[in-house]
């Protein structure tokens, strides 16, 4: 049993409460401060979410506030995740922490597939710190600075600056380091986008995460919600598909690429490495892209967990629907069971179309916000026969255009125009002019005929394109005289080729590749890379680079030696970027080169060396 252990501080990580105990203790060893907190030498000490907390719980003197569960909810970042994980998850990784080492379930591997990196060492205050040691005689390490995409401290609105003590995500480490006065003296700035309001709106989310409960809806009510917010804003089809394309486009232009890129938000190029896909798809990502998506949508996060949804996005409530029918029995009343949705072509909102048996059809333009729109008409359609007969009773009855006006519940510019409509009402006939079949026959041979004599060198192919109408009648009717009177078909007459002289060929060609390559590599253009496909098309003969190298054994050598790895384009890449950064007067970040030279993550041993000695050779 433990003889004492400190009170946790407000936001205080599990983490820091134990390196607080441990220069209390006076042990000499970290690994002897973890046997006494966990009763095992081999436990590690994880900063965001710690492992053996019933046997930390059990060290405690009976009564202790320091239960599992409230450890979890106020002292780790389990409460930043499980918003966002699948039920089953959110249980098995609560489990592991309490109950489970790391090495015997990789609860890590539960969280996300997206796997947002976390930062490379503790972040820290440097007032928070100030105000610690005045106050308290100590500091501590605050969760919510250590979550992922917290770069604002959420007392002194000012940016976070790293440590110089490693976050250890994945490595296993006893170190218990505490943030004492020695870590202020060695803050170091973060370099970041100068993007200010989207840090604090994730500070924000981070903190309200993390100081309420909670529930874990699932992926299923996630993606519900997620689908009801993107069709109110136009990103969902009639049908019920996402216009991922226009979506994607939104997200980015709201964001940035260099805000996303730093904080490796990016969306990456198809479905397997596009997570706003993957989200929408069910699928488990990082907390950070879910409260970047749902900022987009312009939700709060109070409002998103607690408000329900229809499962399916209701653009005109639940059926049946009134019918507007002023002349029908059923005015007012919901006996429309049929409704046609339609998207706007400008707009992208849906439209209406509402059908009664009474033969009234009308639309109107959705989605319906308030109970009033219900009794709204933006187009009728179709009055149908029941509204006309009763207009045929009210005219009839000698009543005034005002009186109909007022009865049918429309403009008197509509009264005028369908009274109009009904008196010019006649028995249609067919028409005695009309085309026999006979008479188009002709006329259809004649176009054809005609557009020969016009275009006497058309083959049949280019008659069709000036005279689809023509070809496509008679073809379908009259196939044999087409037949007879359209070009003939030609065949291609083969023709061998000259024997060509591949030994000429191949010493015009080697020359040709250096000049290629020489010509890329002096160019002050963004650098494209030099390889055996590219060389093929700049020399118009890519065929014969490709099939015929064979034939080509000087060409393919020099090709070889100047075609380039793609760890050598990258170095290229970055250098030109690096220098056109320097040209325009910017800053050489790390960040901003790999962005800017589309750099795949992660980067090799061998580029990153180059980047870091690029930089500082224009420091």
């Amino acid at each position: 049993m433990l003889p004492f252990f400190p009170t946790p501080y407000p936001d205080e990580l599990f983490y820091s409460a134990c390196a607080r105990y441990h220069i209390w203790s006076r042990n000499k060893s970290y690994k002897s401060t973890i046997k006494d907190l966990f009763g095992s030498s081999s436990a590690s000490s994880i900063i965001d979410l710690p492992t053996r907390l019933f046997d930390f719980s059990e060290k405690l003197a009976q009564g202790t506030m320091n239960q599992p569960d409230k450890l979890i909810n106020k002292n780790t970042l389990f409460p930043f995740y499980s918003p966002f994980l699948s039920l089953d998850r959110g249980q098995t990784i609560k489990y592991a922490m309490v109950c489970e080492g790391m090495a015997k379930h990789n609860y890590k591997a539960e969280i996300s597939r997206w796997l947002v990196k976390p930062p490379a060492y503790l972040k820290a205050c440097p007032k928070c710190i100030e105000e610690d040691l005045d106050i308290l005689g100590e500091s501590y390490w605050r969760r919510i600075h250590q979550a992922t995409g917290v770069y604002i401290c959420p007392v002194h609105q000012c940016y976070l600056q790293e440590t110089t003590v490693g976050f250890n995500f994945e490595k296993r480490d006893q170190a218990l380091v505490p943030l004492s006065e020695d870590i202020l003296e060695n803050l170091k700035s973060i370099e970041s986008p100068d993007k200010f309001s989207e840090f604090l709106m994730i500070q924000q989310g981070v903190e309200w995460l993390l100081n309420n409960e909670v529930p874990i809806l699932g992926l299923d009510a996630l993606k519900q919600r997620y689908i009801y917010y993107l069709d109110r804003l136009g990103y969902i089809t009639v049908t019920g598909l996402i216009r991922h394309e226009k979506f994607k486009s939104s997200f980015e232009d709201r964001y940035g690429h260099d805000f996303l890129f730093f904080l490796n938000c990016d969306i990456g190029k198809g479905k397997s490495n596009n997570w706003l896909e993957g989200i929408i798809a069910e699928t488990s990502v990082h907390p950070l892209f879910h409260l970047l998506l749902i900022n987009f949508l312009d939700i709060g996060l109070n409002d998103f967990f607690t408000n329900a949804v229809p499962s399916k996005p209701q653009h005109f409530d639940n059926g049946p629907w009134l019918c507007l029918n002023v002349a029908a029995n059923h005015y007012l009343k919901p006996v429309i069971k049929n409704i046609e949705i339609k998207r706007d072509n400008n707009t992208g909102d849906p439209i209406g179309i509402f059908s009664c048996s009474c033969g009234f059809i009308f639309s109107r333009r959705g989605p319906d916000k308030t109970i009033d729109d219900q009794y709204k008409i933006g187009k009728v359609l179709d009055y149908g026969s029941l509204w006309k007969k009763r207009l045929i009773q009210l005219e009839s009855q000698g009543k005034t255009k005002k009186e109909m006006v007022k009865a049918m519940n429309v403009s008197r510019s509509t009264i005028y125009k369908q009274l109009s409509k009904l008196k010019s009402v006649k028995i249609k006939v067919v028409n005695d002019n009309r085309e026999t079949n006979q008479e188009k026959k002709e006329a259809y041979r004649e176009v054809w005929l005609n557009e020969q004599r016009q275009h006497p060198d058309f083959n049949r192919t280019e008659l069709i394109r000036v005279a689809t109408a023509a070809f496509s009648w008679l073809y379908r009717n009259d196939r044999e005289w087409l037949k007879e009177n359209s070009p003939i078909v030609r065949k291609n007459s083969k023709h061998r080729s000259p024997i060509k002289d591949w030994g000429e060929i191949d010493e015009r060609f080697s020359k040709e590749v250096l000049e290629i390559a020489k010509k890329e590599l002096s160019s002050i253009l963004k650098p494209t890379r030099i390889t055996k496909k590219r060389i093929g098309k700049e020399l118009g003969k890519y065929a014969w680079v490709s099939k015929d190298s064979h034939k080509l054994p000087k060409t393919m050598s020099v090709i070889e030696t100047v075609t380039e790895t793609v760890e050598d384009f990258q170095i290229r890449r970055v250098r030109w970027v690096i220098n056109d950064i320097h040209q325009k007067g910017g800053t050489v970040k790390m960040w901003k080169v790999i962005y800017q030279a589309g750099l795949d993550q992660p980067i090799s041993i061998k580029v990153s060396k180059a980047i870091e000695e690029e930089i500082a050779s224009y420091s």
